[in-house]
């Protein structure tokens, strides 16, 4: 006959804590945003609430409110990480008209055209987020640095530009599927449409 099993005595006070838990405001804020840019470019900014971004993050979510705010702070805190990125990632490349980058950059900046369509689709002002738009400023200077055409005409080629490049990444599977076009074609139809916005930008 064995021994009874002593049972384990109740736990005290609160759970222990997560070791690899973000700590200190710095890793909470780091951890929170990338969450955040994560759950925004896969769901959208409505449907995605300050809890869920704090579970992700591995956060407690009043720790999100008391270091970054709530969720219009929030996606401000993703939009400005964002353009900080790009912003350093413009300066580090030879001068394109458009942003001919390395594999992370171009991420970046998928990720950031995704969040800000949700913001404007779900009937929000982009204005709100953000006064600089690094990426359609650094296109409209190469237009005029390579063409020498006037300040409104270099605007509306850039707009063009990013227009069209926004629509590409945003809708490419529904591109693809409308235009009959096969999987294997997407890396054929970016290479055309690259050609295409490089031609708008070259226009004398």
């Amino acid at each position: 006959m064995t021994d009874p099993v002593e049972p384990t005595p109740a736990l005290r006070g609160r759970p222990p804590k997560d070791a690899t838990a973000p700590r200190g405001r710095e890793q909470v804020c780091n951890a929170t945003i990338a969450a955040a840019t994560e759950l925004f470019a896969e769901r959208g900014i409505a449907a995605v609430s300050v809890r869920e971004v704090a579970a992700r993050a591995g956060v407690n979510p009043a720790l999100v409110h008391r270091y970054v705010g709530g969720k219009k702070a929030l996606v401000r805190a993703v939009v400005e990480d964002l353009l900080d990125r790009m912003r350093r990632e413009l300066d580090t490349f030879a001068s394109n008209v458009i942003p001919v980058l390395p594999r992370s950059p171009e991420q970046h900046l998928a990720t950031y055209q995704r969040i800000a369509a949700h913001i404007v689709v779900e009937g929000g002002d982009i204005r709100e987020y953000q006064d600089d738009f690094p990426v359609i400023r650094h296109i409209i200077q190469e237009i005029q640095r390579r063409t020498g055409v006037d300040a409104r005409t270099a605007r509306l080629r850039g707009a063009q530009i990013f227009a069209l490049d926004l629509a590409v990444r945003l809708f490419e599977p529904m591109l693809v599927w409308a235009s009959g076009l096969e999987p294997d074609d997407t890396d054929d139809l970016h290479r055309r449409v690259r050609q295409l916005l490089v031609s708008i930008g070259d226009q004398p």
